[in-house]
């Protein structure tokens, strides 16, 4: 069965204490689910031919599966009761950054939303070149999904200096924005477009060739 969200945050809290640091790194954690010490040494060998940075997190408890944060997490679908790993799917579909490594194939069906995120290797012996290539890849997405991220923050931080900028001179033009944040532009403009559609107030003065925010106030953000 599932645990509950609090009993999920209470264990979360409690290995947090326990494990520092290792319970906060999503993205260079491997949680290993029941493998046998043969399984775990060919996952830690694979791991360490990708990065050294790569911690091995092995459990035999349940709630680890949804309390441990991982980039991949690799088990053995066999020994699940058939409620449990129902709930494990589910869990997998609302946190869709790991990659599950099953060693045998389920015997409940996959939802199709968390099909393509499984993997079968029934041998990690004969098969550690296919597990070091599901670490790389997985390792690969989320750095560029991190690096799409800060491209974001980026985008915020920006939108938000120009609404100072907005409040600070009466009148700002594309070129002033432009060479404040090193962009064209094009670029500047739809900032300012994309201002505008958020609910931000700004005039375009004709005479002056320049943008102003109306009565020289933020209604989106009140910087």
């Amino acid at each position: 069965m599932r645990p509950s969200r609090q009993a999920m945050l209470d264990y979360v809290s409690k290995c947090e204490e326990e494990f520092g640091r290792e319970v906060n790194c999503i993205y260079d954690t491997i949680l290993t689910f029941s493998l046998d010490e043969s399984q775990v040494k060919v996952v830690r060998t694979a791991a360490l031919s990708v990065s050294k940075m790569i911690k091995i997190f092995e459990t035999e408890f349940m709630p680890d599966l949804y309390a441990i944060p991982s980039f991949c997490t690799i088990l053995n679908p066999s020994i699940i009761p058939e409620d449990d790993l129902k709930g494990l799917y589910s869990f997998w579909k609302e946190e869709n950054f790991q990659e599950i490594v099953f060693l045998y194939p389920p015997y409940v069906p996959v939802p199709g939303s968390v099909r393509q995120r499984i993997k079968v290797i029934p041998d990690l012996l004969e098969d550690r070149q296919n597990l070091k290539l599901i670490i790389l890849n997985q390792i690969s997405h989320l750095e560029k999904k991190e690096k799409e991220f800060r491209k974001y923050d980026r985008r915020i931080y920006r939108l938000l200096s120009i609404v100072k900028m907005l409040k600070k001179q009466k009148y700002v033009t594309i070129k002033e924005i432009a060479e404040e944040f090193n962009i064209c532009r094009r670029t500047a403009q739809r900032d300012i477009t994309l201002l505008t559609e958020v609910g931000e107030l700004i005039w375009y003065e004709h005479e002056q060739k320049a943008y102003s925010l109306i009565d020289g106030e933020s209604m989106v953000w009140p910087v």
